[in-house]
């Protein structure tokens, strides 16, 4: 499971706050708040054992750390450029730096942001942001007192900007005024048509009233971002307030950012409470900005130098892996079809060496088969020749003296006699009485012949078992006799 994680930094005075975020797929998770009073006091080994031990328990070893200035520690300046500007930007930027600077000895770190409200205007916005060096590297090296590296350091104002632009999907508004109330100081960050337009703080007295400052805020971004008079001004608020403010439903309307589930945050901690979202605003607006590789508002105020250098190799070897791992899953999928495809042509060369054998094979089996038939006809004929002789053997006892037999034919389990005889009808009865043939008849009516003699035509079945039946062949032997006058004896 890939999470992002993110800590937010933010020093206010003597006030250390620290923020880890994780995001897991979709969501979007606060584990901590972390709070350390009075820290430039403490050893520095046990203010890093302090630090070490909030990140162990939020399991945050690798992470985007990011740093964010308070509005006091930095300038904000704002420049009309013409769009032929828009080329060599940087360029132009640093030309005007020299007249933006309050003093030209003072070494600063800046970085700018680009507002082009309207696509066709002859005209953009350029905001800069300006740190003195000095102040920058004192947080700087308070961090690197704590063990943390820096990768991204963004002012206050571009923090609060980009925690409202990233949470775009809760709130649909493209033209926004949002407050941060830190103690006695408010910062108000104007963003029109989804991109930085303003960016003020003032103090708070005692005898000030925050309603009235306010609504004097509201008015002022009213008027330069040219808002119609019957448009209401989406105004989203942050920090403890000690005063109730009162909604305008024709000139504003009130959001406070205590409902963080809004802005699509899920809190973690169940101990978690909305002052404290409110008091470490900042850092977790900054730790939401570490979580994104590209913010809305791209400002970063950490020198050239000290930021790292990812080379365009460095994820060369994830790249390799990931093509490795999807040559595996290819093959994978390929594997069966080639191997199907390799024992297929293995089995057709196999089936093409041995056809000339098996056919060689088949003709022997046909060979044997039909020497085999031939044999048992052989053996049939042999046998059916031994009934045949059983059966004349068994007919020159039980035929009369004055009876002869011209032909024999024996076909399936009948046999069928002919000749002559002096009393052809007593015949039937004298062949039922043996026990050699059973349902002796006539098949042919008794006729006389010359010399007054019957001729006689009479078919019976042999009497025995299957056994002995099944020996006779479907077309039996025919056997003639001479006919001559033959005695029985």
């Amino acid at each position: 499971m890939i999470l992002s994680k993110s800590l937010g930094v933010f020093i206010r005075g003597e006030t250390l706050q620290l923020t880890a975020l994780s995001r897991q797929f979709r969501n979007t998770k606060a584990p901590d708040f972390l709070t350390i009073q009075d820290f430039r006091q403490m050893p520095p080994s046990e203010l890093r054992k302090e630090v070490a031990r909030f990140l162990t328990k939020n399991k945050t070893s690798n992470f985007r750390c990011v740093l964010v200035i308070p509005r006091h520690e930095f300038i904000v300046r704002q420049m009309e450029l013409p769009s032929e500007a828009e080329a060599n930007l940087a360029k132009v930027v640093e030309y005007q730096l020299a007249s933006l600077v309050p003093s030209e000895e003072a070494a600063v770190c800046y970085d700018f942001c680009v507002s082009k409200p309207v696509a066709e205007s002859k005209t953009f916005l350029v905001t800069v942001f300006l740190c003195l060096r000095s102040v920058l590297e004192s947080s700087l090296q308070e961090c690197q007192r704590l063990g943390l590296r820096i990768d991204l350091v963004l002012p206050s104002s571009a923090a609060i900007g980009n925690y409202f632009l990233l949470s775009g999907q809760q709130s649909k508004a493209e033209t926004a005024l949002i407050a941060n109330w830190d103690s006695r100081r408010c910062e108000t960050v104007g963003i029109l048509k989804r991109t930085f337009h303003l960016s003020r703080e003032f103090p708070i007295g005692d005898d000030q009233n925050l309603s009235e400052i306010l609504k004097k805020e509201i008015e002022l971004f009213r008027s330069q971002s040219r808002l119609p008079d019957e448009a209401v001004l989406d105004v989203f608020v942050a920090g403890n307030l000690e005063d109730e403010l009162e909604p305008d439903e024709k000139r504003y309307k009130l959001h406070r950012l205590s409902l963080l589930p809004r802005f699509g945050l899920e809190i973690a901690k169940t101990n978690v409470n909305a002052p404290e979202t409110q008091d470490h605003f900042l850092s977790l607006a900054a730790s939401m900005a570490g979580l994104k590789r590209k913010i809305p508002i791209a400002v970063n105020l950490l020198p050239a130098e000290r930021r790292i250098q990812k080379s365009k190799w460095m994820l060369a070897p994830t790249y390799a892996l990931l093509g490795i791992n999807l040559l595996l899953v290819l093959s994978l999928l390929v594997r069966r079809p080639i191997q199907q495809h390799a024992y297929s042509s293995q089995l057709s060369q196999e089936i093409a060496r041995l056809e000339p054998e098996v056919r060689k094979i088949n003709a022997v089996e046909r060979e044997i088969t039909d020497l085999q038939r031939r044999s048992e006809l052989l053996m049939n004929f042999k046998k059916s020749n031994s009934l045949a002789l059983e059966a004349l053997n068994e007919l020159s006892k039980i035929l009369p003296g004055n009876t002869w037999v011209f032909d024999l034919n024996m076909r399936n389990q009948a046999i069928e006699i002919s000749g002559a005889s002096e009393s052809a009808a007593a015949l039937p009865q004298i062949l039922d009485n043996s026990p050699y043939f059973k349902e002796a008849e006539f098949v042919a009516p008794i006729l006389k012949d010359a010399s007054g003699k019957e001729i006689y035509r009479i078919r019976m079945k042999l009497e025995g078992g299957s056994g002995f039946l099944a020996l006779l062949p479907s077309e039996g032997p025919r056997h003639e006799i001479a006919p001559q006058k033959k005695n029985r004896e």
